[in-house]
């Protein structure tokens, strides 16, 4: 019997420490009775127990979803202790709404993943990458109107409908007053609103958003020309007004649309050197010839008289430019007579130079 009633007193105590932990709250009613010498704790509070005197109670409590409930305790009754647990709480956030304030709830006492659920629990959002996919509450709701249209709203993850302008045409029923949808498209560049509907006394009332065109304010060079023919047709080119303006169709082969493409035609089609010029309203290809190509050395000077005339050389710019034609002595055409000429006059040393695009002897004498 001794070996017994040992068993039975470590099993109450380990039911009591682990029902009454030492972190926890507990409170002692015995003391309310004013024997403060039979005051007792749950710490030795073991059903079955004698107790005193009637009356004493203790409680253990424990922070759960934010509010201190109850957890364990024990109660005198007729000189024995009788104990009660409250068993398992709740899951947070029990019984919670779908809305902005049952997320919360959710999110707060179980972690940024978690939402209210249909069935009124606390569920793990699974991860979903999928534009339709959203997060229950305002802000899911505001990002499916957003991209799905003003009657989509996002319940149990998915954002629904998905298209609200499905059936929105002109003149056509609609069922939501007030419901509004847009069509969203690529302008210049950006993602835009390219029209709008709204379901006005039971019919959709649309409307197509006026777009600016493209590369308003463009420069007649080729990269204004350029954005013209990537945001509209490769016939646009920057007019003079700058903006974009469309090029005739021109059966001449002078006819060319402003740009680098233009250019290329003209130089295949003419001179190397010819290119697309902008014209109002049109293009047309230079027709100007190259100018001579020289180098600026005496072989080069001798090839632009021999070409040209006595009085040619090669100018700053790599082509066959006539001399001023002045006769003050220092005065030369470069080349050989020239060098000969300074020579002559000013010595040896001297040489005829090109100097601002005209001939001059260098040095005027020689030591």
């Amino acid at each position: 019997m001794f070996g017994v009633g040992l068993r039975q007193i470590f099993v109450l105590l380990m039911m009591l420490l682990w029902s009454c932990s030492s972190g926890e709250s507990v409170s002692n009613d015995a003391a309310a009775t004013g024997d403060t010498a039979n005051t007792t704790s749950c710490e030795f509070a073991n059903a079955g127990e004698a107790c005193a005197p009637d009356g004493a109670s203790c409680e253990n409590t424990m922070t759960w979803c934010g509010e201190e409930i109850s957890e364990s305790g024990c109660n005198c009754n007729n000189g024995k202790w009788e104990c009660w647990s409250a068993g398992a709480p709740a899951p947070c956030c029990s019984g919670c709404t779908q809305d902005e304030e049952g997320n919360a709830c959710c999110a707060e006492h179980n972690g940024p993943d978690f939402v209210c659920g249909s069935e009124g629990q606390c569920v793990e959002s699974l991860l979903c990458t999928a534009p339709h996919c959203c997060l229950d509450g305002a802000d899911g709701d505001a990002y499916c109107a957003e991209n799905y249209g003003s009657c989509s709203s996002c319940s149990n993850g998915t954002c629904t409908p998905l298209n609200c302008c499905e059936d929105a045409e002109p003149g056509e029923s609609c069922m939501s007053l007030g419901q509004v949808c847009e069509t969203k498209g690529e302008h210049c560049g950006e993602e835009l609103v390219m029209s709008s509907c709204e379901c006005v006394g039971g019919s959709w009332l649309c409307a197509m958003v006026d777009l600016a065109p493209c590369c308003t304010g463009c420069e007649q060079n080729n990269e204004g020309h350029a954005c013209c023919a990537e945001f509209n047709t490769e016939m646009f080119f920057c007019g003079a007004s700058g903006s974009c303006v469309e090029a005739p169709i021109c059966d001449s082969a002078d006819c060319c649309v402003p740009g680098e493409p233009g250019d290329t035609y003209c130089k295949d089609t003419f001179e190397e050197c010819s290119f697309c010029i902008a014209k109002e309203g049109h293009g047309m290809c230079s027709r100007t010839a190259c100018p001579d190509y020289c180098t600026q050395d005496v072989a080069g000077h001798d090839a632009c008289q021999e070409e040209n005339g006595f009085n040619y050389f090669c100018g700053s710019e790599e082509s066959c430019i006539p001399a001023s034609g002045c006769k003050a002595l220092q005065c030369c055409v470069p080349g050989t007579t020239g060098n000969q000429h300074c020579a002559a006059n000013f010595g040896d040393c001297s040489t005829c130079v090109v100097k601002d695009d005209d001939g001059r002897c260098e040095p005027m004498g020689c030591e």
